[in-house]
């Protein structure tokens, strides 16, 4: 249950940056925004590292599987 929790705390501060990307027409990316703003929150003590950390460390552990799609799209595009 502690994982959901996190993972749910980690979404809120996607969808934040998000929301800020799209309602102020920034030309940073809202996931970009939410993890700037994720920083933030811990450097100020607002979240506690221990209310997100089951979440990180499971996104952690599977961190290379999200770098198969960029590898193929640079196989694709290889000879551009």
């Amino acid at each position: 249950m502690t994982r959901l929790k996190a993972f749910l705390l980690i979404l809120l501060f996607l969808l934040t940056g998000e929301l800020i990307s799209y309602f102020l027409n920034l030309p940073i990316a809202g996931n970009i925004l939410g993890m700037v703003i994720l920083f933030v929150a811990l450097k100020q003590k607002w979240v506690r590292l221990s209310a997100i950390k089951p979440a990180s460390d499971k996104l952690l552990e599977f961190l290379v599987l999200f770098f198969i799609p960029y590898g193929v799209g640079l196989m694709v595009y290889f000879d551009l």
